[in-house]
C-alpha cells in the first residue's frame, strides 16, 4: 500500500509544522476530579525507544533525548504550534515532563509529544520519534496503553493519523498500540490494514538506516514521491560546485573572463584536461529524457521551461528538467566576467538552500 498523494498533501501542514515529543502515562492511577484544577497532576511519564536506529547503538541514541510536547497538534498555515514542556530521557530512555504550573492542557484536545536526538556532534543529523496525547480530563492518553511510548510503531501511526485521516484520524489513533508484557500490539481493522502500518514503518526504516530524520524524510516523500529526493538535491548542490570549479580554471587561462556558454566551457576544458564529466543524479532514480543536457545556458533553459520543447523534442512537463545545472554569464556577451550557476530540482524549480529551514533559492554566484 502506499500513501496516495491526495490523502497526504491534504493534511501536509498538520504533520510537519510539529515538532513533538513524547512520554508515558497511567491514567487509572492519576484520576483527578475535573473541577479541581489546582491539584491536578498534568506531568507526563513515558520511554522513547530509538530501536530503528542501526548507525549506533540504541542506547547511545536513547541517553539524553530531548522530548517536546507539542500543542495543538493540529496547526494551519497561519499558526504555529508551540512547545509546551520539554523533558530528556535517562540512559534507558525513560523520561519525565514536569509541565509548567500554569500550564491546563484543553480536555481532549490533541497534542503530539516528539522525541529527537542529534546524532554524532554540531551539524549532524536529528532524528525524531513521535506519539499523539491527549488529556481526557482526568489523565493522558497516547496510541500507546497503558503506558506511553515513543517509537516507531507509535510514529507510524501518528504519521498515518496525519497524512491519511480517511485511515484513521487522530483520536482514532489513541490507545491502537496494546502493550502486553512489554510487546506492543497494533489494533488493525478494514480501514488500518497491516499493509498500510507496514508501509509507513518501511519508510521510517529506511530513513533510520541512510541517517535521515524518519518524520522529515516522509514530509518530503509526500510531497516530492521519493524518500531519496533531499539526496539527490544534495548531490545536484555538489554538480554545481563542480562547474564552478571548472569555470574558475577557464577564467586563470582567460584574463579573469568566462566562457560566453557551457558549450565553449567543455571545449576549452577538455582541450586543457581539465573538464570533468558531470552526471545528474537524478538518472538510473527517475525517467530523465536521453536527449537532455546534465548544464544548460539559461536562456535554454528559460526557452525549454517555458515551450517544454528542447531543440525538437517534447517535453512532458517541467518536472523533466531535474537535476540539471543552469548558467547564466553576466556583464558582457561575448567576454562575461561574472556569473551565476543554479540547479533545478524535483519539482523543474530552482532548489533551495534548505527545503525545511530556509527556502532562499541556492545559488552561486561570483557577481559583486
Amino acid at each position: 500500500m502506499k500513501l496516495t498523494n491526495r490523502l497526504i498533501k491534504s493534511s501536509i501542514i498538520s504533520l510537519f509544522m510539529l515538532y513533538s515529543c513524547s512520554s508515558e502515562n497511567s491514567i487509572s492511577s492519576n484520576t483527578i476530579k475535573i473541577n479541581d484544577v489546582s491539584k491536578k497532576n498534568f506531568d507526563i511519564k513515558g520511554k522513547v525507544e530509538f530501536e530503528s536506529f542501526k548507525i549506533k547503538s540504541e542506547s547511545s541514541i536513547t541517553k539524553k533525548a530531548t522530548v517536546s510536547l507539542i500543542y495543538p497538534a493540529i496547526a494551519n498555515e497561519n499558526s504555529f504550534d508551540r512547545t509546551v514542556a520539554t523533558g530528556l530521557t535517562d540512559n534507558n530512555g525513560n523520561f519525565q515532563i514536569n509541565t509548567n504550573q500554569n500550564f491546563v492542557p484543553e480536555i481532549n484536545k490533541i497534542m503530539i509529544l516528539e522525541a529527537t536526538k542529534r546524532i554524532g556532534g554540531v551539524g549532524n543529523t536529528s532524528v525524531s520519534l513521535r506519539t499523539n496525547l491527549k488529556w481526557n480530563g482526568g489523565g493522558w492518553e497516547s496510541i500507546s496503553s497503558p503506558s506511553i511510548y515513543i517509537n516507531k510503531r507509535t510514529t507510524s501511526l501518528s504519521i498515518i493519523s496525519a497524512l491519511d485521516s480517511a485511515t484513521m484520524n487522530y483520536n482514532e489513533s489513541l490507545n491502537r498500540l496494546s502493550y502486553h508484557n512489554g510487546i506492543g500490539h497494533v489494533i488493525y481493522d478494514n480501514k488500518l490494514t497491516v499493509s498500510k502500518f507496514n508501509t509507513v514503518i518501511n519508510y521510517i526504516d529506511k530513513a533510520f538506516s541512510e541517517g535521515k530524520d524518519p518524520v522529515e524524510e516522509i514530509f518530503l516523500i509526500s510531497k516530492y514521491g521519493t524518500i531519496n529526493y533531499h539526496l539527490y538535491h544534495n548531490n545536484v548542490r555538489t554538480n554545481v560546485y563542480e562547474i564552478r570549479n571548472m569555470l574558475e580554471t577557464y577564467s586563470v587561462d582567460w584574463n579573469g573572463c568566462y566562457p560566453s556558454n557551457i558549450d565553449n566551457l567543455k571545449i576549452e576544458a577538455t582541450s586543457k584536461k581539465y573538464w570533468r564529466e558531470i552526471k545528474n543524479p537524478f538518472i538510473g532514480s527517475d525517467l530523465i529524457p536521453s536527449y537532455l543536457p546534465t548544464f544548460i545556458n539559461g536562456n535554454e533553459y528559460e526557452t525549454t521551461k517555458s515551450t517544454l520543447n528542447y531543440k525538437g523534442n517534447t517535453l512532458s512537463n517541467k518536472e523533466d528538467l531535474k537535476g540539471m545545472v543552469i548558467y547564466y554569464p553576466q556583464n558582457s556577451i561575448n567576454n562575461p566576467t561574472e556569473y551565476t550557476l543554479y540547479g533545478i530540482g524535483y519539482d523543474g524549480e530552482f532548489i533551495k538552500k534548505d527545503e525545511k529551514y530556509d527556502l532562499s533559492i541556492f545559488s552561486f554566484t561570483n557577481a559583486r
